[in-house]
């Protein structure tokens, strides 16, 4: 973006004001009467000095008031509607930007969530748009309201005195530009803020999910002391931010008030030498107090637009992320997979350091029961993230049935594709709706039929709600195995060609574990299952095992004959 000031904010509106111009030409108009009606009223004091020092013409000063009635009401009528159509605006505005950074951050790929801290994101993407959504309204609003109530005033003046209107000019001129000294550095101030606002909100994220952990190990007391300094550093950026933010708000009132001290001393020269009446320089003080009100409200518009400039700048940084793993421009489907997936010396680090994955060569056979096995670290479940090109190889090439998989879409690619991995994610919806997740157009009779191959129709139909269970946060209201067995319907519900079990039963007790091997067992022949796992136990039945050491491939073949071997899979079985 460009260097901050206070402007920036308002360019960048420009792109999501512009789908509603007529919306905005009805704003204008309607603060256009507004702050007409508004001027005309100050005005009509200069109208009304003259009608009370004509005595005689009662007739002429109940006019006068008659008009100022007709004034009020017209001000009323324009001001309530103006704040609706405002109301309206700032919805959709809002929205549209909502919609935007969201639907930007679900094309980016896996890569940005490991590099942003999810606190730091959910930061920007809830605690800025709030921010911004509540100012927009009234910040635009009443900006264009002050403005307008300006440059009426002005013509008012006019009217009254040239001289005297020209000298006002300049002083409203200098008083809106002059804050725009301080500005940057009020930005720029104000963006390390909502910088640091969002690692504490990253911070307090991560020790929320961890209380367990903390009350476990008595480290309360270290938690709140680290905390206390993460305050500190923030109370440190926070006071000269703030400060600046208010003296940008101070700034524009104070020069105001050197102008009004300004105009009533020539104005008094003026009365004296008989080239201003008592009435023009009642009207001009009495428009000049409104404008006063314009200006203070522009004043603390000011530092709104601070404010929002760096929220603007945060959204924007997210904005300009671009996903890492993209498809071709000449992208195709990929076919149904016939044959195999060949892993081609492939070679793959996430930085410059020593490789994940090292010249790795693999061959995955359709209808196979394949084994990945392996110390932690071995690389195990990056092979997966590869394959469904959450990234992309720096070296080598991954083939479906000779196809690179750099070739097609990544869409046509991972709808072949179902992955159950350690960690189940389950959303905070109905049981039915977290497993149609895998195939939004399956019917609730396909759902029951995922869920009885998983075995877990049976459960579900004992609850109250059966499939309609809100099933809570994370999936909490369930056990391990239970939510093990809702992630496979899911990837079941999909009819993929291709399972992937990524360290599926890791963390769930034996005889929950055998159970669900036992289902897998089941539906094996109808599927080309990778099961990547710690666990030698679960890769005896494997057509093929590959053992991974450090990145590399160490050894490849069945059970029986790899502890036959001396090698790393027979001292892993030892």
């Amino acid at each position: 973006m460009k260097q901050p000031n206070a402007f920036v904010f308002l360019e960048w509106l420009i792109d999501y004001i512009t789908p509603y111009k007529w919306l905005c030409l009805i704003l204008l108009l309607l603060n256009l009467g507004e702050s007409g009606s508004y001027s005309s009223l100050r005005f009509s004091f200069k109208l009304i000095i003259e009608a009370v020092q004509e005595t005689t013409k009662e007739t002429h000063l109940f006019m006068v008031l008659w008009l100022l009635v007709g004034e009020v009401m017209f001000y009323t009528i324009i001001s309530v509607m103006a704040d609706f159509f405002w109301a309206r605006f700032g919805t959709l505005v809002i929205n549209e930007i909502r919609r935007k950074l969201f639907n930007h951050i679900q094309n980016l790929s896996v890569d940005f969530f490991s590099r942003r801290k999810t606190g730091d994101i959910l930061n920007c993407f809830v605690a800025d748009i709030l921010l911004l959504e509540e100012e927009l309204g009234v910040t635009l609003s009443t900006a264009i309201s002050s403005l307008t109530t300006v440059i009426v005033s002005i013509l008012f003046l006019l009217s009254l005195n040239f001289s005297l209107t020209i000298y006002t000019t300049i002083g409203i001129l200098i008083s809106l530009l002059g804050p725009n000294l301080i500005n940057g550095k009020a930005i720029q101030l104000n963006y390390t803020l909502r910088e640091q606002e969002g690692i504490l909100a990253s911070n307090i994220q991560q020790k929320l999910l961890g209380q367990a952990l903390i009350k476990l190990f008595g480290i309360e007391k270290k938690i709140c002391e680290d905390f206390s300094v993460q305050l500190e550093d923030l109370k440190n950026i926070a006071i000269p931010a703030k400060f600046f933010k208010y003296t940008v708000s101070r700034l524009p009132f104070i020069l105001f008030l050197l102008l009004q001290l300004i105009i009533i001393i020539i104005s008094s020269f003026l009365i004296t030498k008989g080239s201003l009446s008592i009435s023009e320089f009642a009207a001009f003080q009495v428009l000049l107090l409104g404008l006063e009100g314009a200006i203070g409200n522009l004043s603390w518009i000011f530092p709104s637009l601070v404010n929002q400039a760096a929220v603007v700048q945060r959204i924007e940084q997210l904005l300009q992320e671009t996903p890492s793993v993209q498809d071709a421009p000449n992208a195709v489907e990929l076919p149904r997979f016939q044959k195999n997936i060949c892993f081609q010396q492939v070679t793959f680090h996430y930085s410059k350091e020593r490789p994940i994955i090292d010249n790795i060569s693999l061959n995955f056979e359709k209808g196979k029961l394949t084994a990945i096995v392996g110390p932690s670290g071995s690389g195990k479940s990056t092979l997966v993230n590869l394959l469904v090109r959450f990234y992309d190889c720096n070296h080598g090439r991954i083939l479906f049935d000779k196809i690179d998989i750099r070739e097609v879409s990544q869409a046509s690619l991972r709808s072949q594709i179902a992955v159950v991995s350690q960690e189940t994610i389950l959303f905070n919806c109905s049981i039915s709706d977290n497993i149609r997740l895998g195939n939004l157009t399956i019917n609730n009779k396909e759902i029951e039929t995922a869920a009885k191959a998983a075995e877990i129709n049976d459960f579900i139909e004992s609850l109250p709600e059966g499939y309609n269970t809100i099933i809570g946060e994370r999936g909490m209201s369930l056990s391990g195995g239970q939510k093990q067995r809702i992630a496979l319907a899911r990837a079941l519900a999909k009819n993929p060609e291709i399972l992937i079990l990524d360290e599926a039963t890791s963390a769930l007790d034996a005889i929950t574990e055998a159970k669900i091997l036992e289902t897998i067992k089941h539906i094996a022949k109808d599927l080309t299952i990778i099961n990547i796992t710690h666990r030698l136990n679960q890769a005896i039945e494997a057509d093929l095992i590959y053992v991974l050491k450090e990145g590399h491939l160490e050894q490849s073949g069945k059970h029986y004959d790899l502890i036959q071997q001396e090698g790393l899979y027979a001292n892993l079985w030892k």
